[in-house]
């Protein structure tokens, strides 16, 4: 069913035609993407064909292992089933939704309008049924992926807690009053952390965030700037408020109770 589903909505999958692939706006291009599903036969029909579209993909058969993968591929949006043995989409979705606020997608054969509920109330992005038409998956990808990245820019362009301010923007940061002098990659940092405040990061996903993929292994590089930072933002770097870590889990940035 799925593979006569998958000609038919993008034929250059049969042919090798690239050129009829559809366009990917730039802004969306190499996005990471974890499908998430217990059909090996779609797995590999999808990942075929978003990375005929220039998406990086990855794939995991069960909920577990693809909250495993999220943990270390760090995903821009993760497209996940509903209908899964031992731990059914719902519940990988709560345990996601725990730890991030990465965009997903649940597909799911279900049409009842209650389990399409109890997706969304959880925290899902965007729902599509069972069998479903390629194309407009890919519709739907881009502008959930879209959505996001303007709701990440327009949220807000500054942390402000009356005691420390940090400029998105330009990347300035004063505390009290007083503009603290970072280096260009410290102040990205402490931006990438401020941006996801209250949630850990690992040095893998740090790093990725300011460099790219090829530092996601250098985690002593996370650590000297980590140090550098809370000796310039903290009033005891030994007991740091503002940026904290967890063995295993990560750096995090905790706001200032006003």
């Amino acid at each position: 069913m799925y593979d006569c589903l998958f000609t038919i909505a993008c034929p250059n999958l049969r042919q090798g035609a690239h050129e009829n692939a559809m366009t990917i706006s730039p802004d969306l291009d190499r996005s990471r993407l974890l499908i998430i599903d217990d059909d090996p036969h779609l797995l590999r029909l999808l990942e075929m064909a978003l990375q005929n579209e220039r998406y990086e993909i990855r794939t995991a058969q069960s909920g577990q292992r693809g909250l495993e993968t999220m943990a270390t591929y760090h995903p821009d949006l993760i497209i996940l089933d509903v209908m899964m043995p031992n731990m059914d989409g719902i519940e990988v979705l709560r345990r996601i939704r725990a730890a991030s606020d990465i965009p997903v997608i649940m597909l799911t054969a279900k049409s009842e309008v209650r389990d399409r509920i109890q997706g969304l109330s959880f925290g899902a992005d965007d729902y599509i049924l069972k069998p479903f038409n390629l194309e407009e998956l890919i519709l739907r990808i881009g502008a959930v992926l879209r959505r996001f990245r303007q709701k990440e820019t327009t949220d807000s362009q500054c942390y402000d807690d009356g005691i420390l301010h940090i400029n998105y923007r330009t990347l300035e940061v004063e505390k009290n009053g007083n503009v603290i002098v970072l280096s260009h990659t410290e102040a990205l940092i402490v931006c990438y952390l401020a941006r996801r405040a209250g949630r850990f990061v690992t040095a893998t996903e740090l790093l990725r965030g300011i460099w790219g993929d090829g530092f996601g292994d250098r985690a002593h590089y996370a650590r000297v700037y980590i140090y550098n930072l809370r000796k310039a933002l903290e009033d005891d770097p030994d007991k740091p408020h503002y940026i904290t870590s967890s063995r295993g889990r990560g750096y995090r940035f905790q706001p200032a109770t006003r």
